[in-house]
Order: C-alpha cells, then sequence, then structure tokens
C-alpha cells in the first residue's frame, strides 16, 4: 500500500483522521464516557471533601461488549496512566479547597 501513496497522501490522510477520527465506535464512545463519568466523580468526591480511590473509578473499556472487550491489553497499556491522573486531579481539588 505505502507504494502507491503519493508522498502528501498519507499526510492528508492523517490530518483527515484528527478532524474525523476513525475505528472502533465502541471504543472511543466507552473511554469519553468513562473519562467524563471518572472527571464527575473526582469533581463530587472533592467537593465534599472525600478522597478518590483508584477502585472507584472505571475503566476506560467499561461500555465496550465483552466480546470486543478481550482484544484490549494492548491499547489499555497505550492509554498509560489515565487512572493516575484522575486521581492526582482529585488530590488538586482538595489542595485547592483546603480539605
Amino acid at each position: 500500500m505505502l507504494d502507491t501513496l503519493e508522498p502528501g497522501e498519507l499526510e492528508e490522510s492523517y490530518h483527515y483522521s484528527t478532524l474525523e477520527p476513525w475505528g472502533d465506535d465502541w471504543e472511543r464512545s466507552s473511554l469519553i464516557t468513562a473519562r467524563l463519568i471518572n472527571s464527575i466523580s473526582a469533581i463530587a468526591a472533592g467537593m465534599s471533601g472525600t478522597k478518590l480511590q483508584e477502585f472507584d473509578l472505571i475503566e476506560d473499556d467499561a461500555f465496550v461488549p465483552k466480546y470486543r472487550a478481550d482484544n484490549r491489553t494492548k491499547r489499555q497499556k497505550q492509554q498509560g496512566d489515565a487512572t493516575d491522573k484522575t486521581i492526582a486531579a482529585n488530590d488538586e481539588i482538595n489542595r485547592f479547597l483546603g480539605m
């Protein structure tokens, strides 16, 4: 495939994918939903003065159907430490609120 591409076509498709992403809709939707819920949970925990624990957070693939979730270990490694970042954000909120 790379033999038949013009030099600008690969770059053009990359830039187009940033505007109109393609791929697995379940994974993207699950990631967005889980991060949104985790953010709301962190804010609520910060406002109530409680500490958010790691087990309180929803996994990024929580909303992916089971038959698709089995092939996700590689992508989970690529997502990095989103859980740690959410907990750190909760701690910052608590410090800001003086709790």
